[in-house]
């Protein structure tokens, strides 16, 4: 009974232990670096761009493929049921010299078994497809980093979106907390005859109207995380805390403008420039074709004939064996490939054209995002003093009013004033984390810090 009793409460142990995990891991916090690198791990869109490569590098196999040898194996049976009847002119039987002869040729069972062999020996065309098949993978390696790039980017901006409405809800709690102790305070100073009643009502008011805000904002906090969780490739249904602080913000100084734009840092001028290369080898491969090309083939094939279907196995086969080489040397075309080969040079000229055109675009992107980064942090040094102020003003017009030298309106617009400063510094640090991540972008940088430049 004693034993029974012990391996029941081991059971009961290793059940809480085995338990103990999954309960703490229904809540993870996560910071923003956490929160990229599991969408870089998870996130749908990567994968399916993922696969976009995976086939680029087959197709480019496939083409290296077809310059390897080309072997095949063949076998063949027949059962001639009937054999074919042939109409012979007449004076092929001496009996009846006059009358054409109906003669059966053949063997009812026939059985073949061989084997081919194709090489390509020369076409110029086939090594310049290998290195375009190349470029082409390139391309789709370059687009899974694009992919992951926008990812980055949306997660940011994501986090940072929910991060925020974390924060104005805890603003809107204290902000509740404040004015029902204001609240609070005035209806006992109007039970003593200190106050006037209007000053309850109008303070009730506020209170009402900003638990309603609150709530609203509430729902819209929870949206906002609902939001980030599918931008991370996260069930929507998974619990998260953000566990990002506003305060590392308080350090935060005036960026610099760097000036040096390294283009192939732009995963956009990167691809660009791996469609020039693809269309010049594609002329490269036009010209080829005046070449000539050449083929080589091999065959080797044993075959019998008989009768009878067991002599298929025991008498004798008879082989035939071949070998040769294949030269097609294109002539004249009715200048079809002079046609195509200019247009693709025009598609090449076009491509050159748009990089340049990227290449200003890029440039005033990146002094384009400085400057409104710059603002933004202008902004943000402001807000953060206003909101200091606004709580000094507040605390001032509270401390006049407990004493009676200061009326309830002033408390109000004080008490206003401070939510509205504190609503603004929130949008600020919202707005200086967005233009952040965009300079981040336009520079080039957003995805290395998260890949370590790989």
């Amino acid at each position: 009974m004693g034993t029974l009793v012990k391996l029941k409460w081991i059971s009961l142990v290793i059940v809480a232990v085995l338990l103990s995990p999954n309960l703490s891991a229904q809540t993870q916090g996560f910071t923003l670096e956490q929160s990229v690198r599991y969408a870089l791990e998870n996130q749908k869109n990567i994968r399916v761009a993922e696969f976009d490569m995976y086939m680029a590098k087959q197709q480019a196999d496939g083409i290296l493929a077809t310059g390897w040898p080309q072997v095949s194996a063949k076998f063949d049976f027949t059962d001639n049921i009937s054999l074919p009847t042939f109409i012979l002119p007449a004076g092929f039987d001496p009996m009846n010299p006059e009358q054409p002869v109906e003669a059966q040729f053949g063997t009812r069972y026939q059985m073949n078994a061989g084997i081919s062999i194709n090489q390509l020996l020369f076409d110029a065309t086939f090594f310049i497809g290998i290195k375009g098949a190349r470029v082409y993978e390139d391309v789709a390696r370059i687009d899974v980093e694009r992919v992951k790039e926008d990812v980055v980017l949306e997660v940011s901006k994501a986090y940072y979106s929910a991060l925020i409405a974390q924060e104005q809800l805890k603003i809107l709690d204290a902000n509740l907390k404040r004015l029902k102790k204001l609240y609070d305070d005035t209806r006992i100073l109007n039970e003593n005859g200190f106050a006037e009643k209007i000053d309850v009502e109008r303070l009730k008011i506020n209170y009402t109207n900003l638990q309603l805000e609150r709530d609203k904002a509430g729902r819209l906090a929870s949206l906002s995380k609902d939001l980030l969780k599918f931008q991370m490739g996260m069930p929507v249904t998974a619990d998260i805390n953000l566990t990002e602080k506003i305060e590392v913000l308080e350090n935060e100084t005036a960026p610099k403008l760097e000036t040096a734009l390294d283009l192939h840092n732009r995963l956009e001028y990167r691809v660009l420039q791996r469609n020039v290369d693809l269309q010049e080898l594609n002329v490269r491969r036009l010209k080829a074709t005046n070449y000539p090309s050449i083929y080589g083939g091999f065959g080797y094939t044993l075959n019998t004939q008989r009768d009878r279907f067991g002599d298929l196995f025991t008498q004798k086969w008879f082989d035939i064996g071949y070998w040769g080489l294949t030269v097609n040397v294109p002539i004249f075309d009715g200048f079809g490939r002079r046609a195509e080969m200019r247009r693709v040079s025009y598609q090449v000229d076009q491509l050159k054209t748009h990089m340049e055109i990227l290449d200003a675009s890029m440039n005033l992107q990146l002094k384009s995002s400085y400057t409104q980064l710059l603002n933004a942090h202008t902004s943000l040094e402001t807000y953060r003093k206003n909101k200091e102020l606004a709580k000094k003003v507040f605390n001032v017009a509270q401390i006049k009013y407990k004493e009676g030298v200061g009326s309830s309106l002033e408390v109000n617009e004080a008490e206003s004033a401070l939510s509205e400063s504190e609503t603004n510094y929130l949008n600020s640090v919202f707005e200086y984390l967005l233009n952040k991540v965009e300079y981040q972008k336009a520079k080039g940088e957003l995805l290395n810090q998260y890949t370590d430049g790989q």
